[in-house]
Formats: C-alpha cells, structure tokens, sequence
C-alpha cells in the first residue's frame, strides 16, 4: 500500500523587500497576512509618520491573533530604537518607544539639608522623578520656601511647581515643591519641621 501525503503551504510573504503602503492597513489583514514588512518614508502609520523618529526607514514584525487583537514590533533601521503599538477589541493605541536600560540612570543629589535627593530619568529626560527623604538638619518653618538643593540636572523644561503630599515622622501632611528651569528644588513645608525630623516626597515632572 502506498500513501501519498501533500502538504499546503501558505506563503506570508515573510521576505519581501518592498515597503508597505500602510502599516495598519497591512495588520488589520490579520492572522493571514504578512508577518515581516519593510517601511520607508511613505508608509503611513508609522514612528517616523506620527514623527516620534528622524529615521525614515524601518522593519515591522506583526503578529496578530485576528483582525482586532494584535501587536506591531518596530525597529528604526540603523538605530536601537524600538516601538510598540497593540490593537485591542478592534482598536490601536498609540506608538509607544520600549525603554533601555542605557535609557535609565538614577543621580544622587548633593543638598547641604541631611537629606537623601535622588534624581531617576528616563530616556532623553523627557519625564524625570525625584525622591526626597531622610532626617533634615535644620528646621524648616511653615510657609518658608527653602531651597534645598541646585543642579543643572534637576532642572525642569518649564517653571513645573505642585503642591504635594509630604510624609513627616508618619504624619500625612502637604508641602510646595518647585523645580525651577535652572535646577533649583524649592520646597515650602505647610507645617514646621523640626531639625531631625524625618520627611518623605516623591515626585515626577517635565
């Protein structure tokens, strides 16, 4: 007895090298169609389209589930910049950038306040965070704005201010914190604090 087996194989067209018109377009096909595309400056709804890139030109790896869950993986040629969008019930978000870990640093900045001053940024400092705790060495009146440390890399790219929630010795309480343009951190305690006594901030800003 002899038995003859055929096998159907389904092209995805997983190496063309021609840039697709439209990204969305071409993963809204879903499950059956490309996996691997090519874009170039033309293509529309990509990175470099919503201008979140200057590089023209990149590769999308597409991988859907079905015409409305998916996710798209893209990575700008010649760079190690790599972007995100998902589809969910029928409907993309927006292109997210994937953090590196070159991308992240955490500063510690020198205040002559007893404090620990920790400075996070992310990517091209885009966003920042700061963390302020530790036990002060000095007292710090209620409505006195103190400046309690300076750092070019603390700097905000507008004159960013907030009133903010304070932890004092366990004490739920609200200070002004303001980060100037030129790195300054000036906090104003609605509520005196005594030297050596311990406080608590975290923040994060523009």
């Amino acid at each position: 007895m002899i038995w003859a087996i055929f096998f159907t194989v389904r092209n995805t067209n997983l190496d063309v090298r021609n840039a697709v018109v439209d990204l969305l377009a071409t993963a809204n096909i879903g499950p059956s169609g490309r996996r691997i595309v090519q874009c170039n400056e033309n293509t529309l709804n990509t990175p470099y389209e919503a201008g979140l890139t200057n590089g023209k030109s990149g590769t999308a790896y597409i991988n859907m589930s079905s015409v409305d869950y998916g996710t798209i993986l893209y990575i700008v040629s010649g760079t190690n910049r790599i972007f995100l969008r998902s589809k969910d019930n029928g409907i993309w978000s927006n292109w997210g950038e994937l953090l590196k870990k070159a991308d992240y640093e955490a500063k510690k900045i020198t205040n002559s306040y007893g404090l620990t001053i920790v400075l996070f940024t992310f990517g091209s400092d885009t966003i920042k965070a700061i963390k302020i705790g530790g036990y002060v060495n000095k007292a710090l009146s209620a409505g006195t704005a103190y400046t309690i440390a300076t750092n070019t890399e603390v700097k905000s790219r507008v004159e960013w201010y907030h009133n903010i929630h304070c932890g004092i010795n366990g004490i739920n309480t609200v200070a002004y914190l303001r980060i100037t343009t030129d790195g300054n951190i000036v906090l104003t305690p609605q509520t005196t604090i005594a030297s050596g006594v311990g406080i608590n901030i975290a923040e994060y800003y523009v």
